[in-house]
């Protein structure tokens, strides 16, 4: 029961990003299509979500970042994906200085996963690069899960 309830808020989260369904480009289905799969994916590791899914386009070498505050005590999975004609999206982690790489994930043709279990509450900067997009600009998403803990959960 309670896998089917996190499912059903995962899908809704992603789902409702875009107030008119209607208009949606094909390249930004591709992409909540992913995270979907991605969310859907994490759902044995009892994940909610931690903030809304961040979608934008990118051409290629081009970056965007993202300020975000994440707790003590938790454990955070940060999801990074591209549409069709995208083959490399990075995901890099700094403190919030901006002068010390915490994470990263530069992965090749598939999802960029960065996790971490914050010491301390405090801000964070994601940079999100568009590594390569065969034809500008590349649809890009990100979704930032926290893993529930038993006590969360409401397991006994």
């Amino acid at each position: 029961m309670h896998r089917a309830r996190l499912a059903i808020a995962l899908a809704l989260l992603v789902m409702c990003q875009s107030p008119i369904r209607a208009q949606v480009s094909p390249w930004e289905r591709q992409v909540r299509d992913q995270l979907q799969r991605a969310a859907e994916a994490l759902i044995q590791e009892r994940v909610v979500p931690a903030s809304d899914v961040r979608m934008g386009m990118l051409n290629t070498e081009e970056s965007e970042t993202l300020t975000l505050t994440l707790a003590s005590g938790a454990t955070y999975i940060l999801v990074g994906v591209c549409d069709a004609d995208c083959s490399s999206l990075h995901l890099v982690l700094y403190n919030e200085a901006k002068n010390y790489e915490i994470a990263a994930a530069r992965s090749v043709n598939e999802a960029s996963v960065v996790r971490i279990a914050p010491r301390g509450t405090q801000r964070y900067h994601l940079k999100i690069v568009m590594a390569t997009c065969g034809m500008n600009p590349c649809w890009y998403g990100v979704a930032v899960y926290r893993k529930q803990t038993d006590a969360q959960s409401g397991i006994q």
